[in-house]
């Protein structure tokens, strides 16, 4: 056994040590964590039963819902863990196991044409996590795989629904805190209160790391940190994979939480709407991919949405059948082309300056900088992200030893090098993000 309360993917409304003791590290939401321990130990066995019933089944056979139109529907509820045991339905938790054996499963069978991950969860443990993200991701390549928080896609949940092809919200709906959380209670103080005295005896310095009856030593915490930046880092990557995006934008994000515009501005949703809508556009979707003429997922090559509205694909010969006469492709007219490229070089120039300017960005021009330059990311997302974020520490710059050729130099004045004899050589009028999008502007860059 070791003593550790390992790190979480979960938004903090369950109980982190408790789950610790289940799962290992957590990708949980903190204010979920009080919460367990009410469900464990609050509850009479009636209401367990109760609660483990839940909704209608899906039947003996197949680990998902199957509408009519042929798109499995994918419950992810609750808690995350590695894998299913037999209190997990008691709790309404969810497994990585169990979701990762529903989409196999469906991308199996011929009677699913889609997949709809319907989310509500706050997170869970780390273990089984990415594998299950990935997954996910891999499966939407073969099959159009969707996802809805509804209304909950936190931490862990999220990063199974960033692998999604498309993913749906609610305008009451959140999505985000991409961050990790590992706890240590320490209990030795209420112990020696109580009149109890644990002693630990051993083998191997590291055993007692993280153990509750000691304090936390520096060297243990440092360890910890490590292990928790480390996982941060390897989900930010999960996240930029599934999204398209930077991992330093997603990281920069600070495992804040979005609702939903916002989180759309930020890059990690794509479309405003509920379960039923979801359900409808994807259901839509794949008949318009496999009408007469359409082919089918991923043969089409179509993107099935554009600006939020279902975009048609374009006929196309049956299979088996050829076209009669050669298609030449229009030539684009050249000064429309060259009036396009000056338009896209102007907004782009526009939003890289808006960015820098706006008030956000005041004591955070370094992720300001990034967000502008090294990212996509429009006005209104970077606004959010850096509203966020806390302002960026000031570091005075090393002093050195004195320099005896320096020292006789300051006292060489300087020729004035100026038209006009006007330059003052003043610096820190020019600092700064604001000053960078003025300099953008008017340099027509």
């Amino acid at each position: 056994m070791r003593h550790e309360n390992k790190p979480l993917a979960a938004i903090p409304a369950f109980d982190p040590v408790m789950i610790a003791g289940f799962g290992g590290p957590m990708l949980l939401r903190p204010e979920a964590a009080p919460h367990v321990s009410e469900l464990v130990f609050g509850l009479s066995a009636k209401a367990l039963y109760d609660l483990a019933a839940g909704p209608v089944g899906t039947g003996p056979d197949l680990p998902y819902g199957l509408t009519p139109g042929g798109v499995a529907i994918i419950a992810v509820r609750g808690v995350l863990m590695q894998r299913s045991y037999w209190y997990s339905s008691y709790f309404g938790w969810s497994s990585y196991e169990g979701v990762g054996l529903a989409v196999d499963h469906a991308l199996a069978s011929d009677a699913v044409r889609a997949i709809l991950l319907d989310i509500d969860s706050p997170g869970g443990t780390v273990a089984g996590c990415f594998d299950c993200a990935d997954k996910i991701r891999a499966a939407a390549q073969t099959k159009p795989l969707w996802a809805v928080a509804n209304e909950a896609a936190y931490s862990g949940a999220y990063a199974l629904a960033s692998g999604a092809g498309r993913l749906y919200l609610p305008r009451s709906a959140g999505v985000g805190s991409i961050g990790v959380i590992k706890t240590h209670i320490g209990q030795s103080q209420a112990d020696q209160k109580r009149g109890l005295a644990v002693t630990e005896i051993y083998a191997g310095k590291h055993k007692v790391d993280g153990s509750p009856y000691r304090p936390l030593s520096e060297q243990a915490r440092t360890a910890a940190q490590d292990e928790v930046g480390r996982l941060h880092e390897l989900f930010c990557a999960t996240v930029a994979a599934g999204r398209g995006l930077e991992p330093g934008t997603v990281a920069a994000t600070e495992a804040a939480s979005f609702m939903g515009q916002a989180a759309i501005d930020a890059g990690l949703a794509d479309a405003l709407g509920a379960f039923e809508t979801a359900l409808a556009d994807l259901g839509q979707m794949i008949e318009n991919q496999t009408r007469p003429g359409h082919g089918i997922w991923p043969a089409a090559g179509i993107n099935p949405m554009e600006d939020g509205t279902m975009s048609k694909p374009t006929d196309a010969p049956a299979v088996g059948t050829q076209e009669t006469t050669a298609s030449v492709p229009a030539q684009p007219d050249p000064a429309a082309l060259s009036a396009a490229k000056a338009e896209g070089a102007k907004a782009a120039k526009e939003r890289i300056a808006a960015i820098l300017a706006c008030p956000e960005a005041k004591d955070r021009g370094e992720l300001a900088r990034h967000l502008a330059f090294e990212t996509d990311m429009p006005l209104a997302g970077a606004q959010g992200i850096l509203a966020k974020a806390a302002p960026e520490a000031r570091t005075e710059a090393p002093t050195s030893p004195a320099d005896p050729l320096a020292t006789a130099m300051q006292n060489v004045s300087n020729p004035d090098l100026t038209p006009a004899g006007g330059a003052t050589g003043e610096t820190g009028a020019n600092d700064g993000p604001e000053a960078t999008a003025k300099l953008i502007l008017s340099a027509g860059l």
